[in-house]
């Protein structure tokens, strides 16, 4: 729900806004931002769950993780971990709609973020949250200097 600039305190920090997001909407489980920066990719270092993603309201994203890479989502990540619709029309650059990311859609790193997501000086890859089609993580360059989301997943 709350929006950060690019200086994420790197993809450890960014993890733990995820998770205390998650723990002050009394949501359990541990989490990890979906993000890559330029040694590890989002595939490299999220569990690849045979499992659905679900959104806080259990609408399904994603079967498992084949169909969480395959450039199509189920549904938009669209609701913020208090299971509230998130706000904003969703064009592709939309500062409103944007999701930091450095991802590709298979999860490979896109080699903009944030310089490893410690700087509010650069570019950056995001995502639009109301997109289903690779858009969801791999929509356009911003400046890190811009507020954008995050999409946190939830690690076994």
């Amino acid at each position: 729900s709350q929006t950060f600039n690019g200086n994420l305190g790197g993809l450890d920090g960014a993890g733990a806004k995820g998770s205390e997001a998650a723990a002050s909407a009394k949501l359990p489980g541990k989490y990890k931002a979906w993000l890559s920066d330029d040694k590890i990719t989002a595939d490299s270092r999220l569990v690849h769950s045979m499992v659905p993603y679900l959104l806080p309201n259990m609408q399904v994203v994603a079967v498992d993780w084949p169909d969480l890479v395959d450039g199509f989502l189920k549904h938009a990540i669209d609701v913020n971990e208090l299971k509230l619709a998130m706000p904003g029309l969703g064009s592709n650059c939309s500062e409103e709609t944007l999701v930091w990311t450095g991802t590709e859609s298979n999860g490979d790193g896109t080699g903009s973020n944030c310089d490893d997501w410690v700087t509010a000086k650069a570019q950056a890859t995001v995502g639009n949250f109301r997109q289903v089609d690779q858009d969801w993580t791999q929509t356009c360059l911003v400046n890190c200097s811009n507020p954008a989301r995050l999409y946190c997943v939830e690690q076994p």
